[in-house]
């Protein structure tokens, strides 16, 4: 193994190191969010299966009656918290609402269901999410 013989040896070794780091973490990330959208998925899959209905908190009733009032069902109050819940995690590491609509496209939800459930649930589970309005109030 050959030592680096001058201070620009070590400067470009140091650099190709951090180089190394910085992709190594950006593929990382990358890992992890697909992990979480594989979980949210089935999460959700699971939801859909009918099962005992544990009870639910406030919240989860009134976010399951605004979907059921919109016409859309996913198994009770406790399986959609569930599901928004891990949405709100999946936005927090870094998914847009569109990652989030797409993904739930993918379990047998059309693109206005979809699209009801994120909003709704961003606005029952993680207002920190909620989409600014054009003009940014």
């Amino acid at each position: 193994m050959k030592l680096p013989s001058t201070a620009s040896d070590v400067l470009l070794g140091s650099l190709a190191l951090t180089r190394c780091w910085c992709e190594a973490m950006r593929m990382i990330g990358a890992l992890a969010k697909k992990l979480s959208a594989c979980a949210f998925g089935a999460l959700l899959m699971a939801m859909l299966v009918p099962g005992a209905m544990a009870h639910a908190d406030q919240t989860a009733v009134e976010f399951n009656n605004y979907l059921v009032a919109h016409g859309l069902n996913l198994g009770g109050p406790d399986q959609a918290a569930k599901v928004a819940h891990l949405m709100c995690q999946d936005l927090d590491a870094g998914f847009t609402h569109a990652d989030a609509v797409q993904e739930l496209t993918k379990h047998d939800l059309s693109e206005a269901q979809a699209e009801l459930f994120v909003s709704g649930a961003t606005v029952y589970y993680c207002p920190r999410h909620k989409p600014k309005s054009p003009g940014g109030s």
